[in-house]
């Protein structure tokens, strides 16, 4: 209390100067203290528990004389400690009205009973107030005496999904006879974010019920306990609900089919498929809906539109799977750089060369047609050997002299699987060996693993069948006949492909629409031939 030289307050002085450290720090068992009491002491502690008050009903208190002055006036409470004759610790006194004093300053007024002061009875007195306050009972016990109040508390909706707008309603009722004003404070004990207080909302009249009402589209996907305190007014007590347990699922949507959710193409091909996307509970996508699809690696998916914005309604959403294959878009039509120069050509000279000799021969000697047919022929195997690539050859031969056999990289350069089957369009590439320093330009062609197709000895090489787990390339060699030791190779790439499902039993292709953390699936089929 605030009387000067009574029930001071021992601290520490945590002040620079003097001879006291600044820091509150125990040294050599010795801790540095001050003696407080008088107003420097019990503004500043009544202004603490005012706080405590305060924080505990989650509303300013306002006005306190009133509530002090209802506890004071019943001790069963123990609100607060009295200062009387047996606990003021002042002797000498006549215990006479009104001399029971608590100093030893004379009496102005020469009062009977010696040493004179002031009252020091049972409750308020001038001095000493209403005493010492015990602050756990204060807390306790600040609505003692009011009229009881109950809380309750339910949800909007619940369980509701991660964006949709869902409403607390606390409805507060008294035993009093005044309406119940003020705040209501709601709050999240269970450890979900936002933890602890949610929300308050002020209490109105609605229908004749006294209800606070907090709002949010915020909470994020979890399990909630909520309740509602209310803090009380100068008329009724506080209470606090029941816990409501609030569920808040990843967002929902409905993501149907308007069509055909399966199809058939040939590998290289696209299958469309039409979608829905509807939210469910509400109007619009609390969300921005995004999406994707689980497939094999040699099949995508595109989507239009990319994404629907949050605020959207229901959205038509076409999303197109694409195989991977030689085959091109229905109705296209594909040709081939390969097809452009026929591997015959080298041996059709020879041929037009006799055909020449035909009609000439009564104009030229034997031994002048023998040597342009030789001529012919050997203009025909430079033709089919000409080209350039890699290189290789040693020996004893000066470097001038060395056979060298380089391979030109193969056209094109990238080849599908063949399914003749299926009538896909033929995967064949035209490879060109060139022999240099050697008389015989013939070259022996191979393939490296052998069993990825075939090469004809004018180097076309023919694609393997498609099948499951083939590499992505293969080595293509030629060696001279000339030299067997020199040689040169390239590589030619073999692209994925997607390999044609047996009949009745389809590639599986899952569409999948996004909002927060929630997801819808629809399944699609694709047979791929």
């Amino acid at each position: 209390f605030s009387s000067s030289g009574h029930d001071g307050y021992f601290g520490c002085l945590a002040a620079s100067g003097g001879t006291h450290p600044s820091d509150c720090v125990v040294r050599n068992g010795g801790f540095y203290f001050e003696y407080f009491y008088g107003t420097s002491a019990a503004a500043p502690d009544m202004a603490g528990i005012t706080a405590l008050l305060n924080q505990k009903f989650q509303s300013p208190q306002g006005e306190l004389n009133q509530r002090l002055y209802y506890l004071a006036a019943k001790p069963s409470l123990k609100v607060f400690n009295d200062v009387t004759a047996a606990t003021s610790g002042v002797s000498g006194c006549a215990i006479t009205t009104p001399s029971m004093c608590n100093n030893s300053t004379p009496s102005p007024t020469s009062l009977s009973g010696g040493l004179s002061g002031y009252l020091v009875t049972d409750g308020f007195d001038e001095v000493t107030g209403l005493g010492s306050i015990d602050v756990s009972s204060l807390l306790a016990n600040w609505y003692a005496g009011f009229p009881a109040t109950t809380s309750t508390v339910i949800s909007s909706v619940n369980p509701a999904y991660q964006g949709q707008t869902v409403t607390f309603t606390a409805t507060v009722a008294t035993t009093g006879s005044k309406p119940p004003t003020g705040k209501v404070t709601f709050f999240n004990s269970y450890y979900a974010f936002p933890f602890g207080a949610m929300g308050t909302g002020f209490l109105r009249t609605v229908r004749g019920a006294q209800v606070a009402t907090f709002t949010t589209s915020t909470l994020a996907v979890g399990s909630y306990a909520v309740s509602a305190y209310y803090s009380g007014d100068g008329n009724n007590a506080d209470s606090e609900s029941s816990e409501l347990f609030q569920t808040i699922n990843p967002p929902a949507f409905t993501w149907a089919t308007t069509g055909s959710a399966s199809g058939s193409v040939l590998a290289g091909q696209s299958a469309t498929y039409n979608f829905v996307a509807t939210p469910a509970g509400t109007s619009t996508f609390p969300l921005d809906v995004t999406f994707g699809c689980s497939v094999v690696a040699t099949i995508t998916c595109t989507f239009s539109p990319e994404q629907i914005p949050a605020g959207s309604g229901s959205t038509p959403v076409q999303v197109t799977v694409t195989t991977s294959g030689p085959n091109p878009p229905a109705g296209g039509k594909i040709k081939r750089k390969a097809d452009s120069r026929s591997p015959q050509l080298p041996f059709a000279l020879p041929l037009t060369a006799i055909a020449t000799l035909g009609f000439a021969r009564r104009k030229i000697s034997r031994r002048s047609a023998s040597v342009m047919f030789s001529c012919l022929m050997l203009i025909g195997v430079l033709v089919s050997c000409g080209g350039g690539g890699s290189a290789g050859g040693n020996g004893n031969l000066p470097a001038s002299s060395q056979v060298v056999v380089t391979v030109s990289a193969g056209t094109p350069s990238s080849l599908f699987a063949n399914n003749a089957a299926d009538n896909w369009p033929l995967q064949t590439a035209q490879f060109t060996a060139t022999v240099t320093n050697a008389s015989n330009p013939a070259v022996i062609w191979a393939i490296t693993p052998s069993n990825l197709g075939t090469i004809d000895a004018n180097g076309l090489y023919t694609a393997p069948t498609v099948a499951a787990g083939l590499p992505g390339s293969v080595a293509v060699a030629a060696t001279s006949v000339a030299d067997p030791r020199k040689y040169a190779q390239v590589n030619e790439t073999l692209s994925a492909t997607t390999v044609p499902t047996p009949a009745g039993q389809p590639y599986t292709v899952s569409v999948y629409a996004f909002q927060g953390n929630g997801a819808k699936n629809v399944p699609v089929t694709l047979a791929v031939q």
